[in-house]
C-alpha cells in the first residue's frame, strides 16, 4: 500500500468513524484543541496527520488507532457513541 493509499483510507475512515460516533467536525476539533478546519482538511485529504495526531484522534473517538488505516469495513463496525 502506498502512502497516498494509507492517507486516503485514513481520511475516509476518520469521517466514517466520526459520523458513527455522532460527532461534528467542530466537536472533534474542540476536543483535540485544533480549529475545525483542521478536521475538515484531514477528511478532504488536504492535510496529513502525524502519528501523535492519529493517536489523539483515536483517543477522542475511543477507537483503536489501527482502524483508521484498516479496510473501510472495519471502520463501519465501530460502535456508536462515546463512553463517559
Amino acid at each position: 500500500m502506498t502512502a497516498d493509499e494509507v492517507l486516503d483510507r485514513f481520511r475516509r475512515n476518520l469521517k466514517t468513524i466520526r459520523e458513527i460516533k455522532g460527532l461534528s467536525q467542530s466537536e472533534v476539533a474542540r476536543r483535540l484543541g485544533v480549529p475545525p478546519s483542521y478536521i475538515c482538511d484531514m477528511e478532504r485529504g488536504r492535510r496529513s496527520p502525524n502519528l501523535r495526531t492519529v493517536a489523539a484522534i483515536a483517543e477522542v473517538l475511543q477507537t483503536p488507532a489501527e482502524i483508521f488505516i484498516g479496510p473501510r469495513k472495519l471502520a463501519k463496525q465501530v460502535k456508536p457513541g462515546l463512553h463517559s
